[in-house]
């Protein structure tokens, strides 16, 4: 059996999929996306797709402070950029903090010393639930995405943070757009047929939580347990990209993808994602002590 599916995993390689991420100079027409990369599950890069965003030009540290600098917004703190990441043994998920962007912009710019990695990293459609002054900046959808799929995408993210940032390999259950506005954004992508190669293994979940003085504690989820693979996230996408990176695969400048399915996944159903990513320069977190495991 084993024989058989590193068979398939080599055709499937002979056959269909590139040696490298394929770069595209313009967006494919809704039929050529259906035909060429969404059904078949492969990832590409559109060159210059969002270079009529105003936020290509506009996003710099002193607009986004001018627009949404006394904003609360959601904040992942990590003492080492490892978040929803494994790391010593254990699935680690960031300490959550809300703070005014401004108060961010100052510890990412190193205007202010801070212990950690910080990382504007929410999910579930931050750009619109908290920075809705940044929406006239970019197109609210990809319009040939929005067509091929049927619907306009079920989440618009926007990710800033540096290069320390880390997150192990995984897939997610839409379609990726992971459009690049500024800095570089770096994928490991792995094709369905390579799923039986890929060494899962079941860790415990915690959560970091930053105390006063700097330093960090691990605190065990109880009862829970997470499957995931110590693999993490290289392709590399640059500014003005789309990155199309499907749901288990990855890039598109704008960067499309999509994932393998599971069992009885219908892809109709299937809805897609935008995440509108800016990088600060490439700094690294200042020395932190190594963070204390309580709980198991």
């Amino acid at each position: 059996m084993r024989a058989s599916v590193r068979r398939l995993a080599e055709e499937a390689r002979d056959l269909y999929l590139n040696d490298a991420v394929p770069y595209l100079e313009k967006p494919p027409t809704p039929l050529e996306f259906q035909r060429s990369w969404l059904c078949p599950n492969k990832p590409f890069i559109v060159r210059n797709a969002i270079s009529h965003w105003p936020a290509i030009s506009k996003w710099t540290f002193p607009y986004l402070r001018q627009e949404v600098g006394e904003q609360s917004v959601s904040v992942a703190v990590t003492p080492n950029g490892y978040a929803d990441a494994v790391h010593q043994g254990r699935f680690m998920m960031p300490e959550e903090r809300k703070m005014r962007f401004g108060e961010f912009l100052d510890i990412v710019e190193r205007k202010r010393a801070a212990s950690g990695v910080f990382y504007v990293q929410k999910q579930c459609s931050n750009l619109t639930e908290e920075f809705p002054q940044l929406l006239k900046d970019v197109d609210a959808h990809i319009p040939w995405m929005t067509e091929a799929l049927g619907k306009d995408p079920d989440a618009v993210n926007f990710w800033l943070g540096e290069s320390a940032a880390v997150t192990s390999l995984h897939k997610d259950h839409y379609e990726n757009l992971y459009c690049v506005i500024s800095g570089e954004k770096h994928f490991i992508l792995l094709p369905p047929t390579d799923r039986p190669f890929i060494p899962y293994e079941h860790f415990q979940p915690a959560t970091y939580k930053v105390n006063e003085d700097g330093s960090y504690d691990v605190i065990d989820m109880q009862n829970a347990e997470k499957e995931t693979t110590n693999l993490n996230e290289v392709v590399r996408s640059q500014r003005g990209a789309v990155n199309l990176v499907p749901r288990s695969r990855g890039v598109q400048q704008l960067m499309s993808g999509s994932n393998s399915h599971g069992e009885g996944e219908v892809r109709n159903e299937v809805g897609y994602q935008m995440v509108i990513r800016c990088s600060a320069h490439s700094v690294y977190p200042t020395a932190t002590p190594p963070p204390r495991i309580l709980g198991n």
